[in-house]
């Protein structure tokens, strides 16, 4: 893109100048010192957000300006000052303002999403946090389930317990409430705080609030093998019932969930159980949504595709790091798919160069023997769910190290093109060799028909770049996810373990919160007006009042707008 320094006048601030000439539509935040708040607000292209008085006499404005109307803007009597509003640390701040919800948090039916439930399935939800509470103290959790307690008799639920909002509150009355619920959220800083804090805190106690602060709040203490904050989620039967619950928990309530959680294996088309299941919840009825991270997996070096011919096989070749000390059993995850109307046959090729087994369509092996497996082989034909094929290797923690490679060689070929996948595994990731293809790199749940799939930017910078780990779409059948994107870098949110304290993380789990609120937004404004929201009719007009040009396969549809959903919203009020 051309610069325009040009047209902007040389004694500007100079990280305004940089901002400003960059695109001349992009809305760039700036803090601005003037006589007349009001004044500053009626210009042309201004979009005021807060205002601090009596700063030496004046006010001082933070808000958004048009690139292209700094020059005028700058120029204005009464502007005594005008800088951009330079990033100084990690900020939740980011968050709101670039979505344009700011503008919803004070008037209108859509005001913080109340009437909304918005669920949560993750980890770690600390109940005492401020931000979680009502100015009277009580808490704004409706309902908390822990999938790993153990059940009560009668409790309703095949495994786990559930808390209720009175029994959280009765709690949060003792000295330990944690303690006293019987509920422990684990260490510092979970996870689920900081998700469930972006999406919809009040600012109780942080002071900053998220999208939609007066949302209810449901949460789901997912089931894991591991302790504390796990690497990924768990089983997908547990995520299903959550979802279920939570649902089921909303009633006649607008419910929207958030999963920022996920893994990089599995056939990347939609056709998985988990996300059929979720698709089948989200259409039961209207007024549902699922929001999903797409993924932190962009660089991580996790994909390869090629082509397969009958006289030119191909090599997948990955390396299998060390595995981490304390990780008995560990094991590395390769997955291949490719059409069912193909066939290959598998040669599997140890680090020294040794072929250690042949497997065609339909069979499995184990080397080097039964008794002392350390690597398994599963080539299945014929997937029950979209009737491709899909090669499956795990390297476990005895086999060597080092590259292993996969020699695809076409039995039966009409088209010959494959996709492979590396299992997530945080301790120890296994890698592809460069150059590496970083297309289609969604998390394994994120590649549904009706959930949808978030990206992530950084909207503290000027021209919000895309954050370098978000994921890459299209799917693996070709359709266009991730679908929309929001700010996901440096987010600072509530922290578990204290009552007002704040942490700063970045990933697509951080932008998939930002656009759980805004969902939770548009469906407070349809509850309002009485209107059902179809998932499809929500899907189109969130992604059609979002800010890009096109389908891009990381920003997806573009950057999530608050306001503009919103007012997508009323307009289908007869």
């Amino acid at each position: 893109m051309r610069l325009q320094h040009s047209a902007i006048s040389a004694d500007m601030d100079p990280q305004l100048q940089w901002a400003a000439s960059r695109e001349p539509g992009q809305e760039v935040g700036v803090l601005a010192l003037v006589d007349d708040a009001d004044g500053f607000r009626a210009l042309d292209g201004v979009t005021v957000e807060t205002v601090i008085d009596d700063v030496e006499g004046r006010s001082l404005v933070i808000g958004k300006i048009r690139a292209g109307r700094v020059e005028a803007v700058r120029g204005a009597p009464g502007v005594h000052a005008l800088k951009l509003a330079r990033p100084v640390g990690p900020n939740l701040y980011a968050t709101v303002p670039d979505l344009g919800a700011g503008a919803l948090l004070g008037e209108g039916p859509a005001h913080g999403g109340k009437g909304v439930l918005v669920g949560i399935i993750d980890y770690g939800m600390d109940i005492a946090h401020r931000d979680f509470l009502r100015p009277d103290g009580s808490t704004r959790v409706s309902v908390l389930w822990d999938q790993r307690a153990e059940a009560l008799p009668g409790g309703g639920l095949p495994y786990g317990r559930r808390h209720s909002a009175r029994d959280i509150d009765l709690a949060l009355s003792q000295p330990d409430p944690y303690t006293a619920l019987g509920y422990d959220p684990g260490k510092p800083g979970m996870h689920g705080t900081h998700v469930c804090g972006i999406a919809a805190g009040n600012g109780g106690g942080s002071a900053w609030r998220g999208v939609a602060p007066e949302a209810d709040l449901g949460f789901v203490h997912l089931m894991s093998e591991e302790l504390g904050e796990p690497s990924f989620f768990g089983d997908q039967g547990h995520l299903l019932a959550a979802a279920q619950f939570l649902f089921e928990e909303a009633g006649d309530r607008p419910c929207v969930i958030n999963i920022s959680l996920g893994t990089n294996g599995g056939p990347h088309d939609g056709s998985s159980l988990v996300e059929k299941g979720l698709d089948a919840l989200v259409a039961q009825r209207p007024n549902r949504a699922v929001v999903l991270s797409a993924g932190n997996a962009f660089a991580a070096g996790v994909h390869a595709q090629g082509k397969v011919t009958k006289t030119s096989p191909a090599d997948v070749t990955w390396r299998v790091p060390l595995g981490p000390p304390t990780a008995e059993p560990w094991f590395s995850e390769l997955e291949i798919w490719y059409a069912g109307h193909d066939a290959f046959l598998a040669e599997i090729i140890a680090p020294d160069g040794g072929i250690v087994g042949r497997v065609e369509p339909g069979r499995s092996m184990v080397w080097p023997s039964q008794d002392r497996p350390q690597v398994l082989v599963a080539h299945r034909a014929d997937d029950s769910m979209n009737h491709d094929n899909v090669i499956d290797v795990f390297v476990d923690s005895h086999a060597p190290r080092g590259s292993w490679t996969v020699r695809l060689r076409g039995l039966e070929v009409r088209d010959g093109t494959y996709h492979a996948w590396i299992e997530r595994e945080d301790d120890a990731q296994a890698s592809f060799p460069l150059p590496r293809d970083n297309s289609r790199t969604l998390g394994s749940i994120a590649c549904g028909r009706l959930t949808i799939a978030v990206g992530a930017y950084d909207a503290t910078l000027p021209g919000s770049p895309l954050a370098p780990f978000s994921a890459a779409g299209p799917t693996r059948d070709g359709r266009q996810r991730p679908e929309i994107s929001a700010h996901g870098v440096n987010v600072v949110a509530p922290r578990s373990g204290t009552t007002v304290g704040m942490i700063c993380y970045s990933g697509t789990s951080m932008a998939t919160p930002a656009v759980t609120g805004v969902v939770a937004l548009m469906l407070a404004e349809a509850l309002s007006h009485g209107l059902a929201l179809e998932a499809p009719v929500l899907r189109r007009l969130l992604f059609d009042a979002a800010r890009g040009d096109g389908w891009d396969p990381r920003y997806g549809f573009g950057r999530a707008n608050a306001l503009d959903a919103v007012l997508a919203v009323r307009k289908l009020i007869p």
